[in-house]
């Protein structure tokens, strides 16, 4: 509650979340939409699959905020109420706020990013690159999904660098910066 006694975070995992989480929590996506409630709370939803490739919800969570102390509160609720129980890969969105606390809550474990977020990032900061016949959504999708080999991968995101001038692109520049994930 705040101090206007006004709800800040919930969250809630019913029993087959839990069971799930049991059985199909070694990958978990996290993903946090917002503004999409009337009250404008970032809704947080934890899921994965299960051995049917059927998606499975781990947990959810409206939240007040994207602040970091709301993040560090989520993944120390969702472990509590998985019994301390860490997945091994956490996919999350590019969202800043998050990464520190799921570092302090859960260091041991890699976090990378969402392809889907990324490729929805690339085409709202480079998308004047992918009219009049551009190959470059095909050629950024081939760096993203395509290459296996570090030094092939080098390469072609060098070939994408020259061949469309984005050497100067702060959000290129930045998701490179970020290719472990």
């Amino acid at each position: 509650m705040d101090v206007e006694e006004q709800i800040t975070n919930v969250f809630w995992a019913d029993a087959r979340m839990l069971i799930d989480y049991e059985y199909f929590g070694d990958v978990v996506s996290l993903n946090t939409t917002y503004c999409t409630n009337r009250a404008h709370r970032p809704l947080a939803i934890f899921s994965g699959f299960n051995h049917h490739i059927g998606a499975v919800i781990f947990g959810a969570a409206l939240l007040y905020d994207e602040i970091e102390s709301s993040f560090e509160w989520l993944f120390k609720t969702f472990l509590e109420a998985h019994k301390q129980k860490k997945t091994l890969t956490i996919f999350t969105d590019q969202d800043q706020a998050m990464k520190k606390p799921l570092q302090e809550v859960m260091p041991e474990i890699f976090h990378g990013l969402c392809t889907w977020n990324l490729m929805q990032n690339g085409i709202k900061h480079l998308g004047n690159l992918m009219k009049d016949g551009s190959h470059f959504l095909t050629n950024f999708k081939r760096c993203m999904y395509g290459i296996d080999d570090e030094t092939q991968f080098e390469e072609a995101w060098s070939v994408l660098l020259a061949q469309y001038n984005v050497h100067e692109n702060t959000w290129f520049q930045s998701t490179y910066n970020i290719k472990e994930k």
